[in-house]
């Protein structure tokens, strides 16, 4: 699943996919665990504090950390469900909301690495 934020000017896209042990990634993906170990979503965070985003990815240090709870991954800031991390795959520049031109000029980063 792909996810888009606008930030301080900037489009920022995630994705869930391709995730394994050295991702660099945001826990953006509030929800809870039920009954039978699923991921049950609730809402998407972006708040600093909780997150990192933007400054502050969280890396993926072991994607099958626990026996005991197997949904659990292990990151550099704790534990939590595979389904809350999304990695940054695109970060794109606005162009001002006032700007008079269709054509303003907008730079694009590109953050996939295959």
């Amino acid at each position: 699943m792909k996810v888009e934020h606008i930030h301080e000017g900037k489009r920022y896209v995630f994705s869930d996919e391709g995730i394994v042990a050295g991702t660099a990634v945001f826990p953006i993906a509030n929800g809870r665990i039920n009954s039978d170990n699923e991921f049950v979503f609730h809402d998407f965070t972006f708040e600093d504090y909780m997150t990192g985003f933007p400054d502050e990815p969280h890396t993926i240090l072991d994607t099958k950390y626990s026996t005991y709870k197997p949904y659990e991954v292990r990151t550099d800031h704790g534990f939590g469900p595979i389904e809350k991390y999304f990695r940054l795959v695109l970060i794109e520049d606005l162009p001002p909301r006032n700007s008079s031109s269709l054509m303003a000029r907008q730079a694009v980063t590109n953050l996939n690495s295959n």
